[in-house]
C-alpha cells in the first residue's frame, strides 16, 4: 500500500476482491489503477494491494506494456509494438 500511496492512485469504486497467493492463501485486496514506465514503455494497469504486500510486477501489467519474460535469459523482450493495445 505504501508504494501505491506514494506514486499517487485511483482507488476503484469496488469491494475487495479475494486474491490467492502463491501459498494458496486467500487474502482481500483493493485495487487501483495506476500508471507504470517500464523499459521505455507507459501505459496504465491495476495494482492490488493488501496487508503485508511486497511489490511486484505480474504478467497483467507486462502484457498491457507489450513485455514478455524470455526465460531463457531473464530479460524482458518485446511482445508487440509500444502504445495502447485493443483486445476484443
Amino acid at each position: 500500500m505504501d508504494v501505491v500511496e506514494k506514486i499517487g492512485d485511483l482507488k476503484l469504486p469496488i469491494r475487495p476482491v479475494n486474491l490467492e497467493l502463491g501459498d494458496g492463501k486467500i487474502v482481500g485486496a483493493e485495487l487501483y489503477a495506476i500508471g507504470v514506465v517500464l523499459k521505455g514503455r507507459e501505459g496504465g494497469t491495476l495494482a492490488a494491494c493488501f496487508k503485508e504486500a511486497e511489490p511486484v510486477i505480474d504478467v497483467r501489467t507486462l502484457e498491457d506494456l507489450g513485455l514478455k519474460p524470455n526465460l531463457v535469459t531473464g530479460e524482458l523482450e518485446e511482445e508487440r509494438p509500444p502504445g495502447v493495445a485493443y483486445f476484443y
